[in-house]
This record gives structure tokens, C-alpha cells and sequence, in this order.
């Protein structure tokens, strides 16, 4: 058996919460001790005590499994470029602040008549790698913090709510981007207050037009066919009609920078689509293959898998307007409940919609938009210079993501 590394994880996590009648303050410390070991399978062993003296008791068991199992193929692990050295990400502001960025927002709300759920977050993350294939070392200290806003009101017998997650490496960057947050979250619920459910007959085949937090989400379903592990994949040397332009950006100026990815392989730009033809997917160490490299393991405990952390759209010469008279009639979405792929369509259900027509513009409820993932080459229009970003989860892992507005092709359910 061959010891790759030894990880050493330390994780200080501080909540303010602020909901209608209660304010909760929390904090947790966890620490975890973890080595990956290489054998016919990829070993992974894993302890929160200070000193984990079972380590080789742990292997010897893991190696038994490996012993009787039958395997369709033997894994592999790419050895080469670990990194080395150490980096710090973000800064450490104090609870404090946090105390007063989630006090400011809500306060906000309720001057609106809004009540609300305000959560504000602060992790801070060490993780040391001591590196064996190479007798290195990589240290990364990271200091992220994220504000959870949950706003609702009743209106007319209906409840009319919100979302917004912002996040930055500092609290002065919080700062700037939460006004902004307030202000996309009135006019989602303004919006909901005046909005129809969509005649029954407007069923069928749409321009869409995917603004605000809804722009990146056809990106981000479609990033899951470059994912380098996937048994189905757009296969490189796909040609989408429009010239997209698709990057994983490690040291794009968002809250997910990184110098090295969870397997320790060094960050660097991967482009994955360019003008519009496939040339790459993510890749970890046990995925990639040749004439590319790996880079974007998400998953220090387990098998690591390729996914993005941050996913940068290049922006056109379109613009929204411009969108709306080239396809006269179209479903303008601003804000999405829910994403999914499904019997082979990106299915997209719509949380804040408008329906532009004959020079008007008027929110509406719509159910569903599919978009058949046979014809994804196809359903690409026009993508605009105005760029929206959004930060979430997938899988459990943060990632980031800007994308301009785009025009596509859906079929509309309502």
C-alpha cells in the first residue's frame, strides 16, 4: 500500500441568526485527521481524535475489503505536480461584524414590512496536507462568510416570499453586495404580488430569455455533462451553435479563489468549452486522461469527485432589450426554485417570471420549462454583455458562478 497524504482538517464555524421572535447565536469547532492510501482501490480512512493511533488497524480492514472484491478495473491515481507551499484566503473580520451585517439586514426588512429569517455565517477552515509521493506540504487557510436572507409577507391571503444567499471572503465584501441582495429580493416579491398564472393555451415552444440569478443555471446543468466521471458526456468536439465560451476559474476575482484543488493538484484556468466547440472536462487524479490534466477534486474525505468551483460564462454584445424585440414574444425568468435533469431534459421550474409581448411586460406564474438535452446544440439565440452572478451549493459544495443573460429555446408548461 502507498500513503498518498495525510490530511488534517480544522473547521471554526460561528451562526447569527435573527428570526421573528428569537436570536440565536452558535459556534462549533470540529477538527478531522484523514489519510488517502493507494492500493487496488483508492483508500480513504478518516478520524476526529486527536491522535489517530488506528490508522493502520483502519487499513487493514479497508485492504480485506479490497482483497474480495472484484473489480471491473484497478484504480488509478495521477501522481504528478502537487503543490506545495501555503496560502491564505480572505480575512478574519471577527464575529462582530457578522453580528452587524445580519442586525443591518433585517432591520432593513422590517422597515419594509417584511418579516423575515436573516442567518449570517462564518467559516473559518485550516487544511494541512502532508504530502508523501513528494515529502511536501500544502496549507490552506480560508476564511468565508455567507448571509442567508429569507423575507415573506402575506398578501391577500397568499404568502409572497424571498430568497438570497451572498457570500464573500470579508464582511466589507458582504457589505457591498447586500443592498443589492435587498433590492433584487423587493422587487422579486413586488413582482409575485401582481403576477397571473399563465393561460393554459401559452403552452408549448418559448423563447426564454434567463436573467438575474436565473442566467447562470442552464451553464450549471450543463456543466454536469463536462463532470470527467460521468458515464454520459458531451463528447469533446460538441459544436453549440452560439460561441459559448465555458471556464472553470480558479483566480477569478470571486469567494471561491483557490491555489490548489482537494487532491492538492495545483489551480489553473480549464477552459471547457471554446467558441462554442467541447475541448475538456473537470478532471480529479483518478478521472483524468490523457491531453488533459486533473485540478478539480471537490471532497477531501471521500472519493474525490470533479466538480467546479467557480464557473465563469463569457459575456456577448447583446442586450436584455435587445433580446426581447428580436424575439417579440418571450418568458423572461429572473429566479429559479428548482434545476434538475430528468428523462433527458434540463427541466428549470421558474420562481420569478415575466412575459414580454407586443411591447409589454407583466409578471406571470408559470409551472415548468423543459429544454431537451438531444438539442442542447441547438437552443443557444443570443447572450447578452450583462453579466449576473450567483453562489450555491451542489453536492454539498459551495460553488460560484457568473453568467451573462441568454436567450435560448424551452418548451413552457404551464
Amino acid at each position: 500500500m502507498e500513503v498518498i497524504d495525510e490530511i488534517k482538517y480544522m473547521e471554526e464555524i460561528y451562526e447569527v441568526s435573527i428570526r421573528n421572535g428569537s436570536i440565536e447565536i452558535n459556534h462549533a469547532k470540529n477538527t478531522i485527521n484523514g489519510r488517502r492510501i493507494l492500493d487496488k482501490n483508492l483508500i480513504i480512512i478518516t478520524s476526529n481524535t486527536p491522535e489517530p493511533l488506528d490508522y493502520r488497524q483502519y487499513s487493514l480492514w479497508a485492504k480485506e475489503i479490497s482483497k474480495r472484491i472484484k473489480l471491473l478495473e484497478k484504480s488509478r491515481w495521477f501522481h504528478g505536480n502537487y503543490y506545495r507551499g501555503s496560502v491564505v484566503i480572505g480575512s478574519d473580520n471577527g464575529v462582530e461584524p457578522l453580528i452587524e451585517i445580519v442586525k443591518y439586514t433585517y432591520e432593513q426588512l422590517l422597515e419594509k414590512g417584511l418579516k423575515a429569517e436573516v442567518i449570517g455565517i462564518l467559516k473559518k477552515i485550516r487544511r494541512k496536507h502532508k504530502i508523501f509521493i513528494n515529502n511536501g506540504e500544502a496549507i490552506e487557510d480560508r476564511y468565508l462568510y455567507e448571509l442567508y436572507i429569507y423575507p415573506y409577507t402575506i398578501f391577500y391571503g397568499r404568502i409572497l416570499s424571498s430568497s438570497k444567499l451572498i457570500a464573500d471572503n470579508n464582511v466589507k465584501g458582504l457589505y457591498g453586495k447586500v443592498d443589492k441582495a435587498l433590492d433584487d429580493i423587493y422587487r422579486d416579491i413586488f413582482l409575485k404580488s401582481k403576477s397571473k398564472r399563465l393561460n393554459p393555451i401559452y403552452t408549448g415552444k418559448w423563447h426564454v430569455i434567463l436573467s438575474g440569478e436565473a442566467s447562470p443555471i442552464i451553464y450549471h446543468e450543463i456543466i454536469h455533462l463536462l463532470q470527467g466521471d460521468e458515464p454520459l458526456k458531451l463528447p469533446r468536439g460538441y459544436r453549440f451553435e452560439a460561441e459559448l465560451t465555458i471556464i472553470e476559474d480558479p483566480f477569478h476575482k470571486g469567494p471561491l479563489q483557490r491555489l490548489f484543488d482537494d487532491e492538492v493538484y495545483p489551480a489553473w484556468r480549464r477552459v471547457l468549452v471554446e467558441k462554442g466547440v467541447v475541448v475538456d472536462y473537470l478532471h480529479t487524479r483518478t478521472t483524468v486522461q490523457e491531453s488533459s490534466k486533473p485540478g478539480n477534486a471537490r471532497g477531501l474525505f471521500t472519493r474525490s469527485k470533479p466538480l467546479h468551483h467557480q464557473l465563469i460564462v463569457k459575456p456577448s454584445d447583446w442586450s436584455i432589450e435587445e433580446m426581447m424585440i428580436e424575439s417579440r414574444k418571450s418568458i423572461i425568468v429572473e429566479s429559479i426554485a428548482e434545476a434538475h435533469m430528468h428523462n433527458r431534459y434540463i427541466r428549470i421550474i421558474p420562481e420569478t417570471c415575466l412575459i414580454s409581448k407586443k411591447d409589454r411586460v407583466e409578471p406571470v406564474f408559470i409551472g415548468e420549462i423543459l429544454i431537451p438535452i438531444d438539442k442542447l446544440n441547438q437552443i443557444f439565440i443570443g447572450i447578452s454583455k450583462n453579466v449576473f452572478n450567483r453562489y450555491t451549493f451542489e453536492k454539498g459544495f459551495e460553488v460560484y458562478e457568473e453568467a451573462p443573460a441568454t436567450l435560448i429555446y424551452g418548451r413552457v408548461l404551464v
